[in-house]
């Protein structure tokens, strides 16, 4: 059992679905005693964030590639595959299935869906994966072979998603559009990767003050902000003051990340605080959920939180002065 999670490719396919589903709260733990639950959402989300990562690292790209890649993902999940953006009897979207609706498009549930994604189901598990191996994160993941059967394994997922699990006809103009936004944030995502390309790592034992705090808490009140303003009360405020509100505090968390960053670049202790306080909100709400076993994923949560921050401060102190 040891020998399998040294590989960094399958626990990463492993912690996106975990991410994106369990900790997130939108799949209780129970769910995945059915089999082809639990292989369908392994191949949706492992599989996508494995692409993911694996372009990022061949175009030499940070960050913002691998957000804007996670974007992406976001519109081919639940635009493409799943049509949840365009469907008005979506019961987990609750009020977002009618709330702000552009045409066919459920705007306000779309900027969430694209932001969540991006961050929890993608970039996070990427972030938290490539701790756990700290000597493996520069290096490509998946050989051609890889990518190939990946590429294929994630297409069936999205296939089932698209004629199985949501039955329903897709719109026209709104489908033809969340098709071309794929596009756009790819070659967003490519543009980025040249203009942000990756950072060295620094050394860990170079860390001091208190700068892991601040990145927690930046963390912390970016995902209480934007979640509170998207399902905090959105049918008392006009639809497109709520999408400004969610537009507004990605920007501002990115803009205060990039100048806590603007001296060096984060060392694992950092950016283990940051993935912290991204997932403090959903974790603290797991606890308090005990229909279908969710509070499980907030114990395991922790748990996993836990050993990687021993690890990752026990590397800390074993890293040369």
């Amino acid at each position: 059992m040891t020998r399998i999670f040294r590989s960094p490719a399958l626990v990463l396919f492993l912690l996106a679905p975990a991410m994106g589903e369990l900790v997130s709260g939108s799949t209780p733990p129970l769910v995945l005693v059915v089999p082809i639950v639990a292989v369908w959402e392994a191949l949706l989300y492992g599989c996508g964030a494995l692409l993911v990562r694996e372009l990022a690292r061949r175009w030499g790209g940070g960050w913002p590639t691998i957000l804007l890649l996670g974007a992406a993902y976001a519109l081919m999940e639940e635009g493409i595959s799943l049509k949840t953006i365009f469907d008005t009897t979506f019961e987990p979207a609750g009020q977002l299935a009618t709330y702000g609706r552009i045409g066919e498009l459920n705007s306000v549930f779309t900027i969430q869906i694209i932001v969540f994604h991006a961050v929890v189901s993608i970039a996070l598990p990427i972030l938290l994966t490539e701790l756990a191996f700290p000597t493996r994160r520069d290096e490509l993941w998946l050989g051609r072979r890889g990518i190939i059967i990946t590429s294929i394994l994630w297409g069936i997922s999205l296939v089932w998603g698209f004629a199985v699990v949501r039955r329903i006809p897709p719109p026209g103009g709104a489908y033809l559009a969340t098709a071309v936004m794929v596009v756009v944030f790819v070659v967003l995502a490519r543009w980025a990767a040249r203009r942000w390309p990756a950072l060295p790592h620094p050394d860990a034992a170079g860390t001091t003050g208190r700068r892991w705090f601040a990145l927690f808490v930046i963390g912390g009140l970016a995902s209480l902000l934007f979640l509170g303003f998207t399902w905090g009360g959105p049918a008392e405020r006009p639809a497109p003051f709520t999408a400004v509100l969610q537009i507004a505090t990605t920007a501002i968390a990115a803009g205060a990340l990039a100048w806590v960053a603007r001296r060096r670049p984060f060392a694992d202790a950092e950016k283990l605080a940051l993935a912290c306080g991204l997932i403090a909100v959903f974790v603290v709400a797991d606890l308090f959920k005990p229909a279908g076993g969710i509070f499980l994923s907030g114990i395991v949560a922790i748990f996993g939180l836990f050993v990687l921050a021993r690890r990752v401060v026990r590397a800390q102190r074993a890293a040369p002065a």
